[in-house]
């Protein structure tokens, strides 16, 4: 990496003039390669010295004349985190991004090192000097490694620093963050690392681990054991339901939820809890929630709402997706996508694009806050290991509309009765590839919006109804969970038997039926598929219908239309 001075554009070629700093040779760019009609040809950068002006210019005229002959009439850009490429086709143009070609930035600045070596060396070398020697007091002060002769046994592991600027922001969140938290919790292995850069000992010693440290596999179990230990030794429980909740009991009870580093801590008084832990642990004190495991939470009086309108404005960025229309829906109503050709995989590999990196990130809103988009990603994931165009425009539509609503909230307020409400669906054959059905849940707490899932069934089903039925099987084991975890924690005593609704009549007599338990109809189920038949018969669980334009999963199954869907984010509060 190196930085010049931008001095213009070269006439003849698609390429810029720029001053190298630390030489001062003047260097010709051409991050564009020339145009060609082939779309299966990567863009490329190369990178050359002038050293004759005509030749260069001549030879750079000559392949950008030779290929504008070979252009097709009609153009396509294709877009993506690395360098667009020009294909030919008839995608719609709503679905193509407007991602112009543009030279690269030639001075950077606030550039985050790679390595030790670009720390010490950079501009900022007195902060990240600073930096380094804080955290290498911290682990002498907790006494994190032993410095040990390396023997035949022993195979020291390739550590390395790894740097990152965090943003300035007056952001309050409602947590306790652990200061060097891994740094805490003892080993029990056998472990050595390679000294890194900045520790200086002999090539014949390496650094024997008596704490866990950063990205070491062991690191997380072990920080999660050494807190679990303390927080029961102080009087919380660990739930059955969810390893990472504890609370406590009496008159004034405290949840907590950790998540790695991070307490999310819950009570009508925490404050002389919040000085304990702090004497056990270097902890940060960091207030009332705003941002939580990357979720924004605006609180009102009566009310709290969710949204992640700062996480999809930055993978719109990434991709390229700021300045495009709108669309009504994740995908397109009804569609169904299919395996793509060898050559369709052969053409998508050879343009670049990320498809797996763009299916992850918003993979994570939809498990977050945004179960719109739920099952346009899970139908889009079925292609990870072999995606084409085609899925990679489904998946660029996602983007578009989860960034023109990216405002919206999930919300939830502070009234009605504790009701456990759950709703299962389920789309019949609806996977064109091996006719499995898809099925779906969404369960409810007070009307609010708690948990939801798409799933694609692992049996072939004979009918609507038998998909159906399945259905039901995933969300009555999800309403139990939720309604013994409420029950275990004492946050909520539900009034009533949670219920749990279905729009097939035929799929609601099975559930209640004994009778065909081993009829012929249904003795080829698997048994699991009759988990709900016991729920019923034991009282732990309602089961009632309800009719299709008031079935509150409908949009977890398949792709709706504008209605539907408009219909379906009211039924879930995503305003």
């Amino acid at each position: 990496m190196w930085k010049g001075i931008m001095l213009g554009y070269e006439n003849h070629a698609s390429a810029y003039r720029s001053l190298r700093l630390q030489d001062n040779p003047t260097k010709l760019h051409n991050p564009i390669s020339p145009i060609s009609s082939n779309p299966l040809n990567p863009q490329t950068e190369s990178v050359r010295n002038v050293t004759d002006k005509n030749d260069s210019c001549s030879e750079c005229e000559d392949e950008f004349h030779n290929a504008m002959e070979e252009i097709p009439q009609r153009r396509i850009r294709v877009i993506g985190p690395r360098h667009p490429n020009l294909i030919t086709g008839d995608v719609s143009e709503e679905n193509i991004l407007p991602y112009q070609r543009r030279a690269h930035q030639t001075v950077e600045s606030n550039t985050i090192p790679n390595n030790y070596q670009q720390a010490i060396k950079s501009k900022d070398s007195n902060k990240w000097e600073e930096e380094i020697s804080k955290e290498l007091d911290n682990m002498k002060k907790l006494k994190v490694w032993t410095i040990i002769d390396i023997t035949p046994k022993d195979h020291p592991i390739p550590y390395t620093w790894v740097f990152k600027i965090k943003e300035d922001d007056e952001k309050r969140f409602h947590r306790m963050d652990v200061k060097s938290a891994f740094l805490n919790a003892p080993l029990n292995e056998n472990i050595c690392l390679a000294a890194p850069e900045g520790i200086d000992i002999p090539v014949t010693k390496a650094l024997h681990l008596n704490k866990a440290i950063y990205s070491l596999k062991q690191a997380p179990l072990a920080w999660y054991n050494h807190l679990a230990k303390w927080l029961v030794s102080v009087g919380f429980v660990c739930a059955l339901s969810d390893s990472c909740v504890f609370y406590t009991g009496g008159s004034y009870p405290i949840w907590i939820y950790v998540h790695v580093d991070d307490l999310a801590i819950f009570g009508p008084n925490i404050k002389s809890f919040k000085e304990e832990i702090q004497g056990k642990f270097n902890m940060k004190d960091l207030g009332k929630a705003k941002i939580l495991y990357g979720i924004k939470i605006l609180h009102n009086e009566a009310s709290f709402s969710l949204l992640q309108e700062h996480y999809i404005k930055n993978i719109a960025e990434n991709f390229g997706i700021t300045n495009i229309a709108p669309t009504n829906t994740p995908l397109k109503p009804g569609l169904r996508l299919m395996k793509a050709s060898e050559d369709e995989i052969e053409l998508f590999q050879k343009l670049g694009l990320n498809y797996r990196s763009i299916i992850g990130a918003l993979n994570y809103i939809s498990t977050n806050t945004r179960s719109d988009i739920t099952f346009a990603i899970s139908h889009l994931s079925r292609f990870l290991e072999q995606p084409s165009l085609k899925h990679w425009l489904a998946s660029v539509q996602v983007l578009r509309y989860l960034y023109h609503t990216k405002g919206k909230t999930l919300n939830y307020y502070n009234k009605g009765k504790c009701n456990i409400i759950s709703y299962a669906d389920a789309d019949w054959g609806n996977s064109l590839i091996n006719r499995r059905s898809v099925g779906g849940y969404t369960l409810f707490l007070n009307h609010h919006l708690i948990s939801w899932r798409t799933k694609k069934q692992q049996t072939i089903s004979h009918s609507t109804t038998k998909a159906k039925y399945k259905s039901l099987s995933d969300a009555s084991k999800e309403t139990l969970w939720f309604q013994q975890l409420l029950q275990e924690t004492n946050l909520e005593v539900p009034d009533n038997i949670p219920t749990l609704y279905n729009d097939n009549k035929g799929a609601i007599n099975l559930a209640h039926s004994n009778i065909n338990h081993n009829g012929f109809k249904t003795k080829h189920m698997d048994i699991k598929f009759h988990f709900i038949r016991d729920l019923i018969k034991n009282q732990k669980l309602e089961l009632f219908y309800v009719s299709t334009h008031l079935m509150a999963a409908d949009f977890l199954t398949k792709a709706v239309g504008k209605t539907i869907f408009l219909r379906s984010k009211s039924f879930i509060n995503l305003y």
